[in-house]
């Protein structure tokens, strides 16, 4: 099975829930974004945060998310509607393999974007990563 998490630049959200469902699967998870400039390091905090914990973070260089010309994922897991919705418009036979990867998450399953804003909002959105990886993990370790 090939999965994909996908976000805005792949340098924040998206390297961070890879490897962390990665970790919980033990399968390569792959990530990209919708807008990422390619060869971009992962966002500095992230690493700081989870560098030691999430090696992978410190080589991560971001790429765009192709909508040709790539093996098409089983699974498209995006952090925010909007993504998902954009993704769909660019390839809509993904539309019944795109979730959000906060779906099993309670309250709102979008996970928002910290990059530029303080230490609770990071903090914040690596719980939200942590938890629903976390879920994502036991339910694709039922089928993989």
């Amino acid at each position: 099975m090939r999965v994909e998490v996908v976000c805005h630049a792949n340098i924040c959200r998206s390297p961070v829930a890879a490897a962390l469902l990665e970790k919980a699967t033990g399968v390569p998870v792959h990530s990209s974004g919708l807008e990422a400039t390619p060869g971009q390091p992962a966002d500095v905090r992230m690493v700081e945060l989870l560098g030691r914990e999430l090696p992978s973070l410190q080589t991560h260089r971001s790429r765009r998310f192709a909508a040709a010309g790539q093996e098409n994922p089983d699974l498209i897991l995006v952090m925010e509607r909007s993504h998902r919705l954009r993704l769909i418009d660019l390839v809509p036979q993904l539309a019944g393999r795109t979730m959000l990867f906060g779906h099993w998450l309670d309250g709102t399953n979008e996970i928002a974007d910290p990059f530029g804003l303080g230490d609770d909002e990071y903090a914040v959105t690596v719980a939200r990563l942590r938890k629903a990886a976390t879920a994502w993990g036991e339910r694709l370790s039922r089928i993989w």
